[in-house]
């Protein structure tokens, strides 16, 4: 009985969520056209010191509105210390408003469910997806507000992880001057996340032909660069592959196997002996999972490109945990040069970096 409940409830759900897209506002823009007006006053700034994607971020997020629907509010703290409310809170606001056709309250709650889900395997954080999704261009300036948004601002600072994360996903040319900026940031998490984005819109036909990744949340695919850009970024993928973190490190052997030329290919060799590890809770009691982060996203697309591999990780226990580890580094609870406190649970890739 419960299994079909289940089953109801999330048909209910998907049915709620395509009536929904298809009777959307042509824009975000114009959805929130009431909302963004009020950003500025709300928070106490000149109209012109607020950056328009910014506003846009703050007001489709419910930030300056704090929207709640069936009772269900979004946010809970005051403004100054505003955070989400529980996951499945949530989730119950997002599917009233659906029920209700509110499409401001939905994007918002839709949006929160994608910047701070459970997993994205999940199936609500599909849905939710494909509710911010269906405004293209409006939720890719949403994600670039909520990375060009100021300290100083309520909720958006905390929400740069994931939303580089989810801007990855939907890597696109007209991303590039952000992606750009991102891979010379000194936090070492947005740095990954630029010279990955930047790998993507530089896929080379070859590596498109190959197809999609498992577990990589981003479609594969070739886009309109030009040869000068191509080779700026080259440039900025091997002094990426020499980073001291093991997440650029990581960015750049998925980017050198999507982007680079033949000349890359001893850079991702040299990759593929990367000696960065994360150890996890094993499946068995006693043992532990090793996955070496760079040496298996540069194991995959070595793989792809049709070069002979010998796949690194595994689970392991006692002497063969030692003997899986001997030479590596143990980088599990390495933090060094991001934001103290702040995750994404979005993580697009599937090697942990």
């Amino acid at each position: 009985m419960h299994r079909i409940g289940t089953s109801w409830l999330l048909t209910c759900l998907l049915v709620c969520t395509q009536a929904f897209s298809s009777a959307q506002e042509p824009s975000l823009q114009e959805l929130f056209r009431a909302e963004i007006a009020l950003v500025a006053p709300k928070l106490r700034i000149r109209q012109a010191d607020l950056d328009p994607d910014v506003a846009l971020a703050l007001a489709s997020s419910g930030t300056t509105s704090r929207p709640s629907v069936g009772g269900y509010s979004l946010f809970a703290g005051d403004t100054k210390h505003l955070v989400y409310s529980p996951l499945q809170t949530r989730i119950r606001g997002y599917r009233a408003a659906l029920q209700l056709a509110d499409k401001r309250a939905a994007f918002s709650f839709a949006l929160s469910l994608v910047l701070e889900p459970d997993s994205p395997a999940e199936t609500i954080w599909s849905t939710a997806y494909e509710v911010v999704a269906a405004y293209g261009d409006g939720f890719d300036r949403v994600l670039v507000g909520i990375l060009s948004a100021p300290t100083s601002m309520p909720l958006l600072p905390k929400l740069a992880y994931p939303a580089a994360d989810v801007l990855v996903m939907r890597a696109d040319p007209k991303h590039i001057p952000l992606f750009l900026a991102l891979a010379q940031s000194r936090d070492v998490y947005l740095r990954s996340r630029g010279i990955a984005g930047l790998g993507l819109v530089s896929c080379t036909e070859s590596a498109a032909l190959a197809g999609h990744i498992e577990g990589l949340l981003a479609p594969i695919r070739t886009c309109s660069v030009s040869a000068t850009q191509r080779a700026m970024f080259s440039e900025l993928f091997e002094k990426a592959a020499k980073d001291r973190s093991y997440r650029v490190r990581g960015a750049a052997a998925l980017a050198l196997g999507l982007a680079g030329d033949d000349e890359s290919r001893s850079l991702l060799v040299r990759l593929a002996r990367d000696p960065a590890y994360i150890i996890m809770e094993g499946q068995s009691r006693g043992s532990r999972r090793v996955v070496y982060p760079v040496r298996a996203t540069a194991e995959t697309v070595l793989a792809r490109l049709g070069y002979p591999v010998t796949r690194s990780g595994g689970e392991f226990a006692d002497r063969d945990l030692r003997k899986a580890t001997r030479g590596g580094r143990d980088v599990t609870r390495d933090t060094r040069g991001t934001a103290r406190g702040m995750i994404s649970r979005v993580l697009f890739n599937p090697w942990g970096w």
